[in-house]
C-alpha cells in the first residue's frame, strides 16, 4: 500500500447522497488532508473502470459507504436495480474493499436510511450488512461526524494522515453535541411559542360566548382551537424541513402540519367543548379544567407524532408517547399553577408558553432516543 495513496475512500450514489458525501468529503479533507481522502473515480475514455477502482479501493486503508434511504432501491433508465447490476460502480466499490482483509469498510447512514435487508442485495455485497453502521444525523452532524473522526483517528494511527495534521481533541465533541442539541432545542420551542402564541391571538375573534345556540358555541370552540394548533403544526413542520435542508419539500411539509395540526385541535377542542357548552351542562369550572388535561394529551400526541414522523432518525411512535406525556403534564402543571387567562393576550400567552413545554418534551424524547447507537446489525439470512 503506498503511502501517498488516499487512506479514506468515500463511496456514494450521486442522486441518492451527493449532498452528504460532499459535506462529509469537505470535513474529513479539513482534518485528514485532502490528499488522504478519495470521494470519486474520474475515468479518461478507454480506461478499465474495473482495474481503476480495484486499485484505488485496494489502495485505502478505510472504505466510507455512504447509505441513503434509496442507494439499494435506485434504477437506470431501463427500470433495473443497479446494485444488482455487475458493472455498477458502487457495487464494484463495496465488493472490491470487502474482499479485501486490509480495509475497513464502515457504512455510513444518512437522511434516516436504514441498513438494507441481505435479501435486496447481491451476494457479494450482503456481508455489508453484518457491519456495524454509524449514523449520520443532519441534526447532530458535528457530533456524529466526531464520532467517525474519532473511529478513523484509530484506524489510521500508523499513517500520516493522521500524522501530519492536528487532531482536534476529543473533549471538544461532547461540547459540540451540547451546543447543537441547545440550539435545536431552543429552535424548535422558539418557533412553536411563537406560533401559538400569534395564531391564538388571530383565532381571538372566534368567540363561542358570542354565539347564542349550544351546536354554534361548540363549533366556535372547536374552529379556534383548529385554527391555533395548525398553524402550530405547519410552523413546525416548516422549521423542521429547513432544519433538515429538505426546502424542495417545504410545501408538502406544511400541508401535512397544517392537517396534523387541524386534526389535533378539533379533536382537543371537541373534548373540552362537548360537556362544557352541551344544553343543561352543569360542569364546574374545576371539572373543565381537569378535561382539559385529556384535551392538551390528545392534541400532544399529534403534534408529538408530527415531529416524529420529519425526525431523523423517523420515530412516531415515541413523539406520540412523548406529546401525550406531556401535554397531560404541562397542563395538569399548569392548571395547579393557576395562571390568569381572563384576557385575550393572556391567554394566547398561555397557550403559547404550554405549547413550547410540550414540543420540548417531545424534542427531549426524540434527542435522547438518536443518542442511542443504531449500529447493531441485522443477521443475514
Amino acid at each position: 500500500m503506498s503511502e501517498s495513496a488516499p487512506k479514506v475512500f468515500i463511496s456514494y450514489r450521486r442522486e441518492d447522497t451527493a449532498g452528504h458525501a460532499g459535506r462529509l468529503y469537505d470535513t474529513m479533507a479539513a482534518r485528514f488532508g485532502q490528499p488522504n481522502v478519495f470521494v470519486d473515480v474520474d475515468l479518461a475514455p478507454g480506461i478499465d473502470f474495473v482495474q481503476r477502482i480495484s486499485e484505488a479501493v485496494g489502495e485505502c486503508r478505510v472504505l466510507l459507504v455512504i447509505i441513503g434511504p434509496r442507494w439499494a432501491s435506485l434504477t437506470d433508465d431501463e427500470g433495473a436495480i443497479r446494485i444488482a447490476d455487475p458493472d455498477d460502480f458502487v457495487r464494484l466499490e463495496v465488493e472490491t474493499a470487502l474482499r479485501r482483509a486490509e480495509v475497513t469498510v464502515i457504512p455510513v447512514l444518512v437522511a434516516g436510511a436504514q441498513m438494507p435487508d441481505p435479501d435486496d442485495l447481491p451476494e457479494g455485497v450482503r456481508p455489508l450488512t453484518r457491519r456495524n453502521a454509524l449514523e449520520l444525523s443532519d441534526m447532530r452532524w458535528r457530533y456524529d461526524v466526531g464520532r467517525l473522526n474519532t473511529r478513523l483517528d484509530e484506524l489510521l494511527a500508523d499513517t500520516t494522515a493522521v500524522h501530519d495534521v492536528p487532531v482536534a481533541e476529543p473533549a471538544a465533541e461532547p461540547a459540540a453535541r451540547f451546543a447543537s442539541t441547545a440550539r435545536l432545542f431552543a429552535e424548535g420551542m422558539a418557533v412553536a411559542g411563537a406560533a401559538a402564541l400569534v395564531a391564538r391571538l388571530l383565532a381571538e375573534p372566534i368567540d363561542p360566548a358570542e354565539e347564542a345556540s349550544a351546536a354554534g358555541q361548540i363549533a366556535a370552540a372547536i374552529l379556534r382551537r383548529t385554527v391555533t394548533w395548525a398553524v402550530l403544526g405547519a410552523a413546525l413542520a416548516a422549521w423542521l424541513s429547513f432544519t433538515r435542508g429538505e426546502v424542495r419539500l417545504l410545501a408538502t411539509r406544511i400541508l401535512l402540519g397544517l392537517a396534523v395540526g387541524a386534526l389535533a385541535g378539533a379533536l382537543g377542542g371537541a373534548i373540552v367543548a362537548l360537556p362544557q357548552y352541551l344544553p343543561d351542562s352543569e360542569l364546574s369550572r374545576e371539572s373543565i379544567r381537569t378535561i382539559s388535561i385529556g384535551a392538551f394529551a390528545v392534541s400532544g400526541a399529534l403534534i408529538g407524532g408530527l415531529i416524529g414522523s420529519l425526525w431523523t432518525p423517523r420515530s412516531i411512535a415515541t413523539g406520540v408517547l412523548a406529546g401525550l406525556v406531556g401535554g397531560a403534564l404541562v397542563r395538569l402543571l399548569w392548571n395547579a399553577v393557576g395562571f390568569s387567562t381572563d384576557a385575550a393576550i393572556e391567554d394566547a400567552l398561555g397557550i403559547g408558553i404550554q405549547c413550547l413545554l410540550i414540543v420540548g418534551l417531545v424534542l427531549a424524547a426524540l434527542q435522547a432516543l438518536s443518542a442511542q447507537p443504531r449500529s447493531t446489525p441485522r443477521p443475514a439470512h
